[in-house]
């Protein structure tokens, strides 16, 4: 048994496919029986519209129902269940229509939707019997059902069912991955083969005219699929190549923009190598010649007025009011650490002086530097972006060419499986004529058939023993039947075409006159 569910959003649509023939077609020749389930009505035509209907009232019964209205707003609320018997498993299984409808309804068991409302229909037009079942999966409080391991619990039922008819598993995969989900392991998923290609093969193994033209087909599909991947292959190459070499020149220019800093903070350091020299050596003299001065009063004076900083004091003065300048200059002539303290503040000031003279150089020309370093990133930036832009408008020119051979390939399939469904269809309308025909004559027929020779041997049709009443009496009834059978042939015919009337000679006569 084959089982599969699946889900959608278009209850009309999965009508439209179910309850009618092929094509779009109005009529509903190829449905065996429908019957609905969970729904106030027997006709599915209604039922599917009242299943729409609950769709549209999701709202309202998620407020009747006090839930809230959160949840996916795109969510699917068709459900699409297709059991399918193959005719050797259907002949074991005696398959009816009672046997079908039961096993519909186990399988949405299963699943736990025996009380959502449901259609099932039967197909006739293939060699196997199968159904589907067009599922309402919204629940009575608005919210859709979980579809929680759906697949698995139906595999499972399908699995049990066939043990339990038959003895032993049919699909021996089916059961095979139910022995590795025992160990433990995730069987593999299988991937089936696209509806349209199903169609097609089956197609040409109905008519031996097509097998050419699907082989072609199969062929051009492939081709076209090669080619997707490698245009894939090589756009994702060109993307991983393109996006390495900027990666790797925006690497090298950071590496290159740290080794400009390195070198500019090394010049910078360089050139002020002999004013830093210089510095000192001033600094040094400075403190020679004010341990000179400290030993005479003249020069400790001369300290005093080089050690005090008076711009510092004045600022201070005008700031705070404490002391006054003049006494932070007496102060300083008294006490000789006072004057040593101020001189190691001065050329102290004198090192800041510089040093900061030196950063903001520095800082100029790395600023200088990280300016340049913007601009090539930026170039390169826009390198990417426009080598990126023609790398997407050669994608999409790829893309686009794909697009158009596959609606080509789709036209010439479609073309071709329009001729197919119409002969199909002209030979089950013969077909379905000739079976007419036929058990028309079966039931017009008389319901006993003698050969000349059954009808020339005697027959005991009274029960007596006497042969030569028993032979008379039997070609009698052999006369009756042969009687019976010609003038069932002749009104058979008349009831087929009647013949026209035709007048006498007298009419033809009357009418020349």
């Amino acid at each position: 048994m084959f089982v599969e569910i699946t889900r959608g959003r278009s209850f009309a649509g999965l009508a439209r496919y179910c309850l009618h023939d092929e094509g779009r077609l109005p009529t509903s020749e190829r449905v065996d029986f429908a019957v609905t389930r969970n729904v106030a009505t027997d006709d599915p035509q209604v039922a599917w519209r009242l299943m729409v209907a609950k769709d549209y009232q999701r709202d309202r019964l998620k407020e009747e129902a006090g839930v809230g209205r959160g949840g996916r707003k795109d969510g699917r609320p068709v459900g699409h269940l297709v059991l399918s018997w193959k005719r050797e498993e259907a002949e074991a299984e005696r398959l009816d229509r009672e046997r079908m409808i039961r096993a519909a309804e186990e399988a949405l068991r299963a699943i736990g939707a025996a009380e959502r409302e449901a259609i099932i229909v039967a197909h006739n037009d293939t060699h196997h019997p199968h159904l589907h079942v067009i599922l309402c999966l919204i629940e009575d409080d608005g919210r859709l059902k979980t579809n929680w391991k759906e697949r698995e619990k139906l595999s499972r039922w399908a699995l049990e069912r066939e043990r339990r008819l038959h003895g032993e598993a049919l699909v021996k995969k089916r059961e095979e991955n139910w022995e590795a989900r025992g160990r433990g392991e995730t069987p593999a998923p299988v991937r089936k083969r696209p509806r349209h290609l199903y169609e097609l093969v089956e197609a040409a193994r109905r008519n031996p005219a097509l097998r050419s033209f699907v082989r072609q087909h199969l062929r051009d599909l492939r081709e076209l699929e090669r080619r997707k991947e490698a245009s894939l292959k090589l756009d994702q190459e060109r993307r991983r190549v393109l996006l390495k070499t900027h990666v790797d020149r925006r690497d090298r220019l950071q590496r290159e923009h740290a080794d400009r800093l390195a070198a500019i903070r090394s010049e910078v350091r360089r050139e002020h190598r002999q004013r830093w020299r210089e510095l000192l050596n001033e600094q040094e003299a400075s403190r020679r010649l004010f341990e000179r001065n400290e030993r005479t009063l003249r020069g400790r004076v001369a300290n005093t007025f080089r050690a005090v900083d008076w711009k510092s004091l004045v600022r201070r003065e005008r700031g705070r009011g404490q002391r006054t300048a003049m006494a932070e200059a007496f102060d300083a002539a008294r006490d000789e650490g006072m004057r040593r303290r101020g001189l190691r503040r001065k050329q102290e000031r004198e090192k800041a002086m510089l040093a900061e003279a030196q950063r903001g150089i520095e800082k100029r020309r790395q600023a200088e530097a990280g300016r340049r370093r913007r601009e090539r990133d930026h170039l390169g930036r826009m390198a990417f972006l426009r080598l990126s832009r023609r790398l997407a408008a050669w994608r999409s020119r790829e893309v686009a060419d794909e697009r158009e051979r596959q609606s080509e390939l789709t036209r010439e399939r479609n073309e071709a499986m329009r001729e197919s469904r119409q002969r199909t269809w002209a030979e089950r309308a013969a077909a379905k004529l000739r079976l007419s025909r036929r058990e028309k004559r079966k039931a017009e027929a008389p319901p006993l058939k003698l050969s000349p020779q059954e009808r020339a041997k005697p027959l005991d049709i009274a029960g007596g023993s006497g042969t030569h009443g028993d032979g008379r009496k039997a070609v009698d009834v052999a006369r009756q039947m042969d009687e019976g059978k010609a003038a069932i042939k002749k009104r058979t015919r008349r009831e087929r075409k009647p013949r026209k009337p035709r007048g006498g000679r007298g009419d033809r006569g009357g009418r020349g006159g």
